[in-house]
């Protein structure tokens, strides 16, 4: 028993370690009453795999990955990248079955059937995307513009996805009328793939990187939105859990104010928590120190 306890506090210690641009929030801090249980995800049950640097080095895919990157921002690169895959095919189907077989397949068909559409082409090279350089970048644009997400919005409807618990919380900047949508992905697939990357937010389908102000200023705003910042705010939060639970959330006996206010609730606490941490650590979101 006392092994075990032993066992439990190391863990704890060793998936605490704070990589992030803005502090990881937890229930010691006083932005929102502490947060009762909700569905985490077994980061153990995630298979994440990549292609690793040594090996896209040895295979001289160095220059394929970064035009990787540049495609994240600029699709008009998209058959200067396919002309890059089709002059390196035989060292990437040389890598990428052996990884994940289905990924073969798609770059096979990539090539076979000259399609250009950005989707195909990350879902089929998602093992080489360097998810750090992406959004190293896009946290320098976000400096650049100084760009953040309005205090003051409304979460005016929801929507579920039937694909692990993708959830998409439709919104409204109350200054100005504007309408956002914010995406949550789900947590299972392991995907790298930087269009649908796991368990990342997406505004209104641009990647938020991790731990950046924007990350941090879109969940405060939506707390303050269903009254997450209000004392004794989780009250009326209900005794459930939508977790990746569809029944739950297309229960017709719970309100959709309920709904709504659970929902931000665990996608907060899932955001802030030390496994979400850990999972970009793993999806090359943050580079591990």
């Amino acid at each position: 028993m006392i092994l075990r306890v032993v066992g439990l506090i190391i863990r704890k210690l060793l998936t605490s370690r704070n990589t992030a641009r803005v502090p990881v929030q937890n229930s010691d801090q006083k932005t929102t009453a502490p947060f009762k249980k909700f569905y985490v995800p077994n980061l153990d049950e995630i298979k994440v795999v990549r292609v690793s640097d040594e090996e896209i080095k040895e295979a001289g895919l160095s220059s394929l990955v970064s035009l990787l990157t540049i495609l994240y921002f600029n699709e008009d690169i998209r058959e200067q990248v396919v002309a890059e895959v089709e002059k390196n095919q035989n060292q990437l189907l040389a890598i990428i079955p052996a990884l994940h077989e289905y990924k073969g397949e798609r770059l096979t068909r990539l090539l076979s059937e000259k399609t250009y559409l950005t989707g195909d082409i990350f879902d089929a090279l998602s093992l080489l995307v360097d998810t750090y350089a992406i959004e190293k970048e896009l946290n320098t644009e976000l400096e650049k513009a100084k760009r953040s997400i309005s205090e003051n919005v409304s979460v005016d409807d929801f929507a579920m996805q039937m694909d692990g618990g993708t959830k998409i919380l439709f919104c409204s900047n109350l200054e100005d009328g504007q309408k956002f949508q914010l995406r949550f992905h789900q947590f299972v697939s392991g995907s790298t793939n930087p269009m649908k990357l796991t368990g990342a937010i997406y505004l209104n389908e641009k990647l938020v990187p991790v731990r950046s102000h924007l990350e941090f200023d879109i969940l405060q705003a939506l707390k303050n939105a269903v009254g997450l910042d209000k004392p004794n705010s989780l009250d009326d939060i209900g005794h459930f859990s939508i977790g990746i639970n569809p029944s739950v959330f297309m229960n017709k006996g719970i309100s959709k104010e309920a709904k709504t206010k659970r929902m931000v609730y665990e996608l907060a606490g899932l955001v802030e928590c030390p496994q979400y941490v850990e999972l970009a650590q793993k999806l090359g979101r943050l580079q591990s120190i």
